[in-house]
């Protein structure tokens, strides 16, 4: 009997340089029961993403393209955790304010995010999520284990002990 892969891992934005999406791969590699659902990106990033998915053997990731901003709550909602792994080369690490980190907190899911101190502003280790240093993948991992283990630990305070969890 086939093991069935859950929904557990999503990530919302772009995929060129700097959004983490080779550190989400490494994770992916290392966690196969685990789905990792890659939501945007534009057709060619998502061509090649696909092929490093193939090459990798990577039957655990998923890619749905880009996907209209009203149509993303579902894809939120229905994660376990969703992922922030921004790594250096993000051009404004310093002083941005990402949107997607807005509509995670307002799915109310647990996130891990690259430790940066303009994503510091908002989200905190271990009160509203889980800190990651960025571009280490084996951080990323790390982060994403502790989350699904204990999603307790990168959840918002009004979402802890919640306890309930679905799959779509």
């Amino acid at each position: 009997m086939k093991k069935q892969l859950l929904i557990k891992q999503r990530y919302c934005g772009h995929f060129y340089a700097g959004r983490g999406i080779d550190e989400l791969l490494s994770c992916a590699a290392r966690m196969r029961t685990v789905l990792f659902l890659l939501v945007g990106g534009n057709e060619g990033d998502v061509k090649r993403v696909r092929a490093q998915t193939a090459g990798l053997g990577l039957n655990n990731v998923h890619l749905t393209g880009f996907l209209p901003n009203a149509d993303l709550p579902p894809y939120l909602f229905a994660a376990d955790v969703l992922a922030m792994p921004y790594n250096a080369q993000t051009g404004s690490a310093l002083f941005m304010s990402p949107m997607k980190m807005f509509e995670y907190m307002a799915a109310g899911r647990p996130i891990v995010a690259s430790n940066f101190q303009s994503v510091r502003e908002v989200l905190r280790e271990g009160e509203n999520a889980i800190l990651v240093e960025p571009g280490n993948a084996d951080a990323l991992h790390a982060g994403l284990l502790r989350s699904l283990q204990s999603p307790d630990a990168a959840a918002l305070p009004w979402v802890r002990g919640r306890g309930s969890r679905f799959v779509i």
